[in-house]
């Protein structure tokens, strides 16, 4: 058994050698096998990674290659660039009115005008690092990167430094490729080289977007927060750091509230930790409650209307790019009354609108002495869609009814009539298509058919109020604003001279034929602005100098360097005498009692204020003009700007009243003034008619201290003069062409249809004709008395009427032209000289000089002379009329040529 157990132990003993020899054969096999693989694999890695660094080197090489292939842009074409910013519009303070911009609105600032807190925010969120790097971080560009690709985007930091940002918003386009995150880095160190810190940053923060329409940090302080940038305070400057990298995203507005809130807290945190401000900044600015604007759209435009009008001006002179230029534009605009008056127009149209249906009114006012506009109101609301409040009606071209009429009695004055000069204010036929036929038997006028009298092609026109007043002065015409008297006076002043004196004065407008008008201009047949009939006015309060209107003080670009400057220019374009006259016609408040009556809405106590009002027979336009004595011009338009007409003329009042409380708003900016006394354009010599006298032409002067014919040596105040009564239009005593001159023998082609009415009215009117006829007797009896027998009267009446007889012996009348000779030269830039010589038995008192038929002067010498600069509508060939005039305003003229080289 012993044996047996110990063969058996031999037998395992042998056994386990052989397995351990088997084992550890196979372990040596298997740590061959092994070794032989680690070795192979060792052997292939090394190829590998040789493969790899030769890779490297040739695509590094490559790399370089193509990196210094690059078309990289110039980094110093950066000073060069031209960043686009809005225009601006202020006041004449220098009270912002409006931003112009196209697609961008921005402010470009200096560093120093920026708040400390917006630059700490600024690189604590974007950049940290910002002053301790050269323009690139290696790790925030991988960062960034892997955000781009796993699309996980941090925005609690900036992928890229402030300069590299720079960089992309100036230079390179925004595209996210390697080619552009390459130039973007070698153009970032670049620029610090080139540039400090400060601009860099000043740079960035002026070129950054806060949303919108709005970049820089300027524009988007003034927008949010309603102040400048360096007035931001820690809150606000955490808030506007929070915007640029998602301006959609952190919006202030709806929803996107609380997470603005959150990253404005978070930027707080950050300028907290990198020792920007101190712990009790921090947590003030945290719990600050900060209030934004929301200076949104349109509604920013103060003054819209006038700000349009001075956009579309901007655009002439500088085209559409000035949107981007930067500049500031100062215009003539006087905020405070532009408010008042926009305010006094809402208020007064939504009083009426219902119950005359007018739904709009407009003013301009402009400072008569500069031509500054001071207020233009377009509408009565410009954001109203439901008027069309965009429609700027101060601009637009309406007719201006009575409103018109000053200019052709200014015209009237200059040809040689008188405020005391008498219009017939009766029913008359003004075409002379259709004459006035009277039948025989009865002595009246043949009545014709309306249908028939459109077909031959009438024009009898009527009064505002249906009526007639009979002979009038002109001053009363005009104050009553009588439409009868008012066309004659066009016919005799020529609608050719009103036209030209209405361009003269600035109406722009009226650019077509004489024909076109035609008489219907004096009642505003001619389509007119109201900015260019304010401006009309405004030379009548400068008696006769004309300033040119404007709306621009001066452009500077944003270093305020100056673009533009206005300058005002003045330009006498009338006599003085002429429009001293007309305004008395205007502010004696006496003349306009018959129609308006005493203290209405166009008296002003203790102030001279002239004044015109106008209405279209279709009560579609309701105008009212005045103004002071050198001060202010003030127009008012009431109406619909879908020109549809008012419920009656009761309109007009609004547009009295309006006028009235705008003009006593802006004449307080301005000192009480009072109009000179016109010089008297009637001399003891002018015909009765022209000294408001209506009963005829002809007259005898009797010298009441000799009882004789009164002589040139007659002191005037012995001279008693009788009116022979006589009852005409003023036709039968007036040369159209010379109306100071000789009673007419051949009459006028229109006299037989004037004189119908004055005779008519004659007819109608015998208890006036027999106290003018009682009056004339009562006056040759007192004369008789002092020693006039009836046999001498008939002498004097004899006498009387040889001196008004056009057999005057022109030969003392008669001159000679020493210089300028016919067909002389002269430069455009030099003066015209003219020498005269009056004959031995000359009896010349005045001579008066024309160009091309524009009165142009008067002297009683010998001489005169004139620069042709001042000459308006000169030509290469003109024609010079001289014209002498005697003691009884007789008149004979001569005419030469001259011409321009």
């Amino acid at each position: 058994m012993k044996n047996m157990l110990k063969k058996t132990f031999n037998n395992r003993i042998k056994m386990f050698k052989k397995q351990k020899q088997e084992t550890a054969l196979k372990r040596r096999l298997r740590q061959m096998k092994n070794k032989s693989i680690t070795g192979k694999f060792y052997s292939l890695f090394k190829k590998i990674i040789l493969i790899f660094v030769i890779i490297g080197f040739f695509s590094t090489g490559i790399l370089m290659f193509w990196i210094s292939s690059l078309e990289v842009p110039n980094i110093e074409t950066i000073q060069e660039l031209k960043i686009s910013q809005s225009t601006k519009i202020y006041d004449k303070e220098g009270e912002l009115l409006y931003r112009l911009y196209d697609g961008e609105a921005r402010t470009i600032v200096s560093i120093d005008k920026i708040s400390k807190y917006a630059l700490y925010a600024a690189v604590a969120v974007e950049d940290k690092d910002f002053y301790n790097h050269s323009g690139v971080k290696p790790t925030s560009i991988i960062k960034a990167a892997y955000e781009n690709v796993t699309n996980k985007r941090n925005y609690s930091r900036g992928g890229s430094t402030i300069t590299q940002q720079v960089i992309k918003n100036t230079i390179l386009t925004p595209e996210k490729t390697i080619t552009r995150k390459i130039k973007e880095a070698i153009l970032a160190y670049k620029l610090e080289n080139l540039w400090t810190k400060d601009q860099i940053l000043e740079m960035y923060l002026n070129e950054s977007p806060y949303g919108g329409i709005l970049y820089g940090i300027e524009e988007a302080s003034l927008y949010y927060f309603d102040k400048h940038a360096e007035e931001l305070g820690i809150a606000e400057s955490a808030y506007l750091a929070s915007m640029p990298q998602a301006p959609t995203t952190y919006s202030p507005y709806g929803d996107h509230r609380q997470m603005l809130d959150d990253r404005k807290d978070l930027i707080l945190k950050l300028m907290f930790n990198q020792g920007y401000i101190t712990v009790g900044e921090y947590e003030n600015a945290v719990n600050k409650e900060v209030e934004f604007v929301f200076k949104e759209g349109n509604k920013r435009m103060k003054a819209p209307h006038f700000v349009m009008d001075v956009v579309q001006k901007l655009k002439e002179k500088f085209g559409e790019e000035i949107r981007t230029l930067g500049y500031k534009v100062y215009t003539t605009l006087d905020l405070d009354l532009q408010e008042k008056l926009e305010k006094l127009v809402k208020e007064d149209i939504e009083e009426v609108e219902k119950t005359l249906k007018v739904s709009n009114a407009g003013i301009v006012a402009i400072e008569t002495k500069t031509g500054y506009v001071q207020a233009m109101v377009g509408s009565r609301d410009y954001f109203d869609k439901e008027i069309d409040g965009k429609f700027n009606i101060a601009t637009a071209l309406r007719q201006p009814g009575s409103s018109f009429k000053p200019l052709v009695y200014l015209t009237a004055l200059q040809k040689g009539y008188t405020p005391k000069t008498i219009l017939w204010d009766v029913e008359t036929e003004f075409s002379l298509k259709c004459e006035v036929e009277i039948d025989e038997e009865t002595g009246e006028e043949i009545e014709i058919p309306e249908s028939e009298r459109r077909e031959m092609g009438c024009y009898r026109p009527q009064n505002f109020d249906a009526k007639f007043r009979g002979p009038m002065t002109m001053e009363q015409a005009l104050a009553e604003s009588r439409n009868i008297p008012a066309i004659k006076l066009l016919y005799l002043s020529g609608v050719k001279e009103s036209l030209d004196n209405a361009r003269l004065l600035g109406i722009k407008s009226l650019d077509k034929s004489v024909n076109y008008y035609g008489l219907n201009l004096v009642l505003g047949g001619g389509e007119v602005k109201l900015l260019n009939l304010v401006s009309a006015y405004s030379t009548f309060a400068n008696e006769g100098v004309r300033v040119e209107p404007t709306s621009i003080l001066k452009i500077t670009d944003n270093d305020d360097k100056i673009i533009f400057e206005n300058v005002v220019e003045n330009k006498r374009v009338v006599d003085e005498k002429y429009v001293s006259n007309l305004n008395k016609m205007l502010y004696t408040d006496s003349l306009k009692y018959p129609t308006y009556g005493s203290y209405s809405s166009l008296y002003f106590k203790d102030k001279d204020v002239a004044v015109k009002t106008g209405t279209t027979n279709d009560f579609k336009d309701f105008w009212t003009i005045g103004y002071d004595a050198g001060n202010i011009a003030l127009g008012v338009w009431v109406g619909n700007n879908d020109n549809t007409s008012a419920e009656s003329f009761k309109a007009g009042t609004v547009s009295h009243n309006l006028w009235k409380k705008s003009m006593e708003i802006a004449l307080e900016k301005y000192p009480v003034s009072y109009f000179s006394e016109p010089e008297d354009l009637v001399s003891i010599n002018s015909k009765p008619l022209f000294r408001g006298v209506y009963q005829g032409g002809s007259t005898i002067k009797i010298d009441k201290q000799t009882g004789g014919v009164a002589t040139d040596e007659t002191p005037e105040e012995f001279i008693e003069e009788i009116v022979i009564p006589e009852y005409h239009s003023i036709l039968h005593w007036v040369d159209v062409d010379n109306p100071r001159g000789l009673v007419p023998t051949e009459k006028n082609d229109a006299y037989e249809n004037w004189e119908h009415g004055v005779q008519k009215w004659v007819s109608e009117n015998q208890e006036s004709i027999n106290s003018d006829l009682s009056d004339t007797i009562s006056g040759l009896m007192d004369l008789l008395d002092g020693g006039v027998n009836p046999g001498d009267l008939m002498e004097l009446i004899n006498i009387n009427n040889k001196e008004e007889s056009e057999d005057f012996n022109k030969s003392e009348l008669d001159f000679e032209i020493l210089s300028p000779g016919n067909d002389d030269e002269f430069r455009e830039t030099g003066s015209v000289y003219i020498k005269i010589n009056k004959f031995d038995n000359s009896k010349i008192n005045k001579f008066y000089f024309y160009v091309n038929d524009k009165y142009i002067g008067s002297t009683n010498r010998n001489s005169y002379s004139f620069k042709i600069s001042d000459i308006d509508g000169i030509e290469k060939e003109n024609i010079l009329k001289i014209t002498s005039e005697n003691s009884f305003e007789q008149k004979f003229s001569k005419n030469i040529l001259f011409n321009i080289r």
